[in-house]
């Protein structure tokens, strides 16, 4: 049972002989905070490099939802190891007779079924415990009772000690924040002092705590307690624990005096105010995960004062996406100089993107020295989109052996760009099985290669389901849209698939697919849907989303698949929409567009009235147009 997942990481690195061993990662996601465990030594492990090993979690499904999917800016930066993590274990989730599974995922539930029911009845026999808990059970609800979960919640929430609630409130509050599981005296005492002075009851000493506390602690049945302390040296308290299942139970149940403490902005800043420098960095990007920016910047900024490496990259990518990009290098330099490698590839991205590839690769090299999977395939992207090809290959292979779905997904495409089909294959369906929706379209590329055409379908219609799924599963995917170069293959899958379903005669469910596209912001995808429908509010939607992903995503688009490909069905769109306005009569409108038209074809030309957003990290997996 590792304490963090640095911990795990340092036993992997050592190479030990685990054989037959049970790894332990009770709530997941706390294993992806400020000392992450990283996807590639899970990897390793799935691997069997260090013997036969079982990886058991456990994690809430708000939790999965919370780290599973964002993969633009500071969220790709902050989920990038869980995500992948998690992807590992969804792909392989369906048990399959005879031992051969991969992974298994057990969704519990509070109620036991007729099977658990029976089991349950023997044990009870021999186990008075259980014995109580099947008696006293309401609709078979056997384990929430044996957790004493009612006796809990009564306790927090019914009559009794006014300060001692408090305390436990303040200590819910403290973790919904994002706060370590160890809270330390310090966080309720200001946490729990300010709810009891907001309900006029203050205590009347200032040294309140050690009863309300103390009452907090008493046990509700047995030995279990709302509250308990943790002690890991004697004569010290380090802090106290907090039920997890009171702080599931407000979320489940929206608890009024927790709820509005989340709302308000002086319960984060007093939390900021008292909480270690470490634990800022986990509540910074806890702020952000539920969209309060300026906490987040607060946080991450107190955290980064003591050379917090994630605070510290999270803080410079928070600036960048607020044009402060002064302020942003000052962090990744940082960041660079403690030889962080995230920062280092944070920032090689930013060189490239402005033009200076030799530092990027640089920095790229840098990190890959320092260990960082992921630098690899950047650095292969970087080199291939410069002319470097064969070198390029070389270093998506490094990386795809070790885990990184885009290096898989990329090098699956350099050996089909040269019709080596089964290479392509073999890479691109291992990405595809991390999740990866582009890959999942690649995929149909290589059925229709080798005329496999119903495997086609399966993998075009994968691929958007995927890649929509994706992204309405978090706005932040979408909001704003990172064009076809920045969004893992979701808008090409989803206008693919909606092209075959055209082509082979059923457009109802082809125009549900392009209104999907256009839904999510992809202009080629309105485009269709107002062909299709003859709908001049579609052309005006495609005309503007051709002008938005262009405005800002210019550079991506032609660094990824070249003018032609990338950036000129996008100047078609609004070309059409220009000779409409111009046959409709409208001069002046359709000059305007003529002159964005213009202004977007030529390179040199800076887009009208913003600068193009830099997608950090983004070297991304190239997919073959239709």
């Amino acid at each position: 049972m590792p304490t963090n997942g640095t911990e795990l990481d340092d036993l992997i690195r050592h190479e030990p002989n685990l054989d037959s061993t049970v790894i332990l990662l009770e709530e997941m996601q706390d294993y992806f905070t400020s000392q992450p465990l990283t996807a590639h030594r899970v990897k390793s492990l799935l691997l069997g490099k260090a013997g036969r090993v079982l990886i058991a979690a456990t994690i809430r499904p708000v939790d999965i939802e919370a780290i599973v999917g964002p993969q633009t800016g500071i969220a790709q930066e902050m989920n990038k190891d869980a995500d992948q993590v998690m992807k590992m274990l969804a792909d392989s989730s369906s048990w399959r007779p005879g031992g051969a599974e991969r992974a298994i995922r057990l969704d519990l539930k509070p109620h036991l079924s007729t099977t658990e029911q029976a089991r349950a009845a023997e044990v009870a026999q021999r186990d008075p415990r259980v014995a109580q808990a099947r008696d006293r059970a309401s609709e078979h609800a056997v384990i929430p009772t044996l957790a004493g979960t009612t006796e809990l919640i009564r306790h927090w929430t019914g009559e009794g000690n006014e300060q001692g609630q408090a305390v436990i409130t303040a200590a819910v509050i403290a973790r919904r924040c994002g706060h370590p599981d160890i809270l330390p005296e310090a966080v309720l005492v200001a946490v729990g002092g300010a709810l009891l002075a907001g309900r006029k009851a203050a205590p009347d000493t200032a040294d309140w705590f050690p009863a309300a506390a103390g009452w907090a602690q008493q046990p509700v049945r047995g030995q279990i307690t709302a509250l308990r302390q943790v002690r890991t040296q004697a004569g010290r308290i380090d802090g106290y624990y907090v039920s997890d299942i009171l702080v599931g139970h407000s979320i489940d149940e929206q608890h009024p005096h927790v709820t509005a403490a989340l709302a308000a902005d002086t319960t984060w800043r007093q939390l900021i105010d008292v909480a270690t420098h470490q634990a800022c960095g986990d509540i910074g990007s806890a702020a952000y995960r539920v969209g309060r920016r300026e906490i987040a910047e607060s946080a991450w900024a107190r955290a980064a004062d003591r050379a917090d490496k994630p605070a510290m990259r999270r803080l410079a990518l928070l600036l960048y996406e607020n044009g402060e990009r002064t302020r942003a290098r000052y962090w990744l330099d940082r960041g660079v100089a403690e030889q962080d490698p995230v920062a280092m590839t944070l920032l090689a991205s930013i060189e490239d993107h402005e033009g200076r590839p030799e530092r990027a690769e640089a920095l790229l090299a840098e990190a890959v020295e320092q260990g960082d999977i992921y630098a690899m395939g950047q650095l292969g992207f970087l080199l291939r989109i410069h002319g470097r090809g064969e070198e390029a290959e070389s270093w998506y292979a490094r990386a795809a052996e070790s885990g990184d779905a885009n290096a898989m997904t990329n090098l699956g495409y350099a050996f089909l760009q040269r019709d080596d089909l089964d290479g392509a294959e073999s890479w691109t369906q291992r990405a595809a099985g991390l999740g990866h929706a582009g890959a999942m379209q690649n995929m149909a590329v290589i059925c229709r290669r080798k005329g496999d055409i119903t495997g086609r379908r399966k993998w075009l219609q994968r691929a958007a389901e995927t890649g929509y799924a994706l992204a309405k599963g978090d706005r932040r995917r979408i909001d704003p849209w990172p064009g076809e170069a920045g969004d893992e293959g979701i808008s090409n899958s989803i206008l693919e698939y909606a092209a075959a379903l055209l082509a082979d005669g059923d457009p109802d469910e082809s125009l549900l697919w392009y209104r999907r596209g256009s839904e999510l912001g992809d202009s080629r995808c309105a485009a269709a849907a107002a062909a299709l429908l003859d709908s001049d509010d579609l052309r005006v939607r495609a005309a503007e989303l051709a002008y938005e992903n262009l405005r800002l995503n210019r550079a991506d688009l032609r660094g990824s698949y070249g003018h032609d490909v990338g950036v000129e069905p996008h100047l078609a769109i609004m070309r059409t929409y220009a000779t409409t306005l111009r046959a409709a009569g409208h001069e002046p409108e359709a000059l305007l567009w003529d002159a964005r038209v213009s202004r977007l074809a030529d390179p040199n030309v800076p887009a009208e009235g913003s600068r193009e957003v830099w997608h950090p990290g983004s070297w991304r997996w190239r997919s073959e147009p239709i």
